[in-house]
């Protein structure tokens, strides 16, 4: 029955804040369930400024590997498992392309890749290996089309995404990205917003641009941050439109985010 989902979800909600709460190592609930649960009202517009590391993909805590994009509950030390963005790879490109007035061709980050590709060692970039000068040419193409979308237009959330039939075929590909899910974070146990796998090259350029504010979606809580919160008080809060209490910041305007000017 209908009725039963909101429970069944409450009690698996419980489940999890137990065993994190008894000291167990783990990430629990998967995600698509609460997202299908709460929706939107997950979304957050935070500083971008907040948001300092990178909760690693595939992590090992309590002899077990899990990846963290794909649970909403967490417990845990992870402190282990953590990257500052400002030391990412995405992030280092992102910043030598705005230094260079994104002439991508002038940055070091782009005759190390071409290095590499004449080695036979290339870099792999959005699933595609840049093994040919032309497939490095083609990755740094996107990635400046993607920079001059988000300096032109800011940063949106998928919903309201713009059509996309006036673009260039040729940086379909790349701009398709802008309309993807939207960047996911996580709230860590001390407090801290970390950010969750995927989305990296939209944070990096928001990073680089120095948006202000970027919108976000909180997909995962660590049990350590709820402060004893019953699963019933949590469902009640996300559900009146409170997470951004959850991560104690204010409340700020959804929509679309333009860089300063």
């Amino acid at each position: 029955p209908m009725g039963a989902m909101p429970r069944v979800f409450e009690r698996r909600l419980e489940g999890a804040l137990a065993r994190g709460r008894a000291g167990e190592a783990g990430f629990w609930i998967p995600q698509a369930h609460a997202l299908r649960r709460f929706s939107s009202r997950l979304d957050l517009t935070v500083p971008a400024a907040a948001i300092e590391s990178l909760l690693l993909d595939v992590v090992e805590l309590g002899g077990r590997h899990f990846h963290t994009g794909q649970s909403f509950i967490g417990a845990g030390d992870w402190s282990g498992v953590l990257l500052p963005f400002a030391r990412h790879q995405i992030s280092r490109e992102a910043r030598e392309l705005k230094a260079a007035e994104l002439r991508f061709r002038d940055t070091r980050c782009y005759a190390a890749y071409r290095r590499r590709a004449a080695a036979g060692r290339p870099m792999v970039r959005n699933r595609l290996v840049l093994d040919t000068p032309a497939a490095v040419d083609a990755y740094f193409e996107g990635f400046v089309a993607l920079f001059e979308s988000i300096a032109e237009h800011g940063l949106r959330r998928r919903a309201d995404f713009a059509a996309r039939g006036a673009w260039r075929a040729g940086r379909r590909r790349w701009l398709a990205e802008l309309g993807e899910q939207d960047i996911g974070v996580a709230l860590a146990a001390d407090g801290r917003l970390l950010k969750l796998p995927g989305g990296q090259h939209r944070f990096a350029i928001a990073r680089a641009l120095d948006l202000r504010e970027v919108p976000v979606q909180l997909r995962l809580l660590h049990v350590g941050a709820l402060h004893g919160m019953s699963a019933s008080a949590l469902i009640e809060l996300i559900d009146a439109g409170g997470v951004f209490q959850i991560c104690n910041i204010r409340e700020l305007r959804p929509g679309r985010i333009m860089p300063r000017l």
